[in-house]
């Protein structure tokens, strides 16, 4: 039996990008664990049951005769209550909207607290066809960029940027093909796509 001889790179020490990926998930679930299970969450569940009412009156949306006009910045297409998510039952989804912009303002996440992610955008044109992007880093742009812009991750070099939004792994769980920001509640957190011409 021959026992595989090391790469250069391997013995000059030099990582794989697969292996700096791994370390850098690793760093993140060994520096990040306090912040998911409890530690700044319980501290922040303290401070908001002190300012957040526990008894919110129902909410009231009121009727319209005509439907929201999709542009009209002061009729949200869903309110917060008590009793969860309601939806404007005139809130329509424009069909085949035209422009070169696109921006995801996401506003929650599915549950923890400190973190939001994608895993994908697909935009298809008015035939059902994938929208390709000629130039990716230029034109898929979020706010903010990534984990990478947290102190204990400068240098780091985490993998889970925006890129990996359209890198067409959408259906995964394989944080290599992910997106991961900080969340901060009640700020904006935005993917902006610019469109070829």
């Amino acid at each position: 039996t021959q026992i595989p001889k090391p790469t250069e790179a391997a013995r000059r020490g030099v990582k794989s990008p697969l292996e700096e990926s791994w370390d850098t998930l690793k760093f993140f679930a060994e520096n990040q664990l306090g912040r998911i299970q409890g530690g700044a969450q319980d501290a922040m569940d303290t401070v908001r049951e002190e300012l957040v009412p526990h008894h919110l009156p129902p909410l009231e949306i009121p009727s319209r005769s005509t439907p929201s006009d999709p542009t009209d910045d002061d009729a949200p297409a869903f309110q917060e209550g008590e009793e969860g998510v309601r939806w404007d039952a005139n809130f329509m989804i424009p069909e085949l909207p035209r422009g070169s912009e696109l921006v995801f303002n996401l506003k929650s996440t599915w549950g923890v607290g400190h973190y939001i992610g994608l895993t994908g955008i697909e935009v298809l044109d008015d035939r059902g066809r994938l929208i390709h992007l000629s130039d990716p880093k230029r034109q898929l742009v979020a706010e903010p960029a990534s984990i990478n812009v947290l102190p204990q991750f400068q240098g780091i070099n985490d993998p889970r940027t925006v890129d990996k939004l359209i890198d067409g792994m959408n259906k995964t769980t394989d944080d290599l093909h992910m997106w991961l920001a900080p969340f901060t509640p009640g700020a904006n957190h935005t993917v902006t796509m610019r469109l070829d011409q």
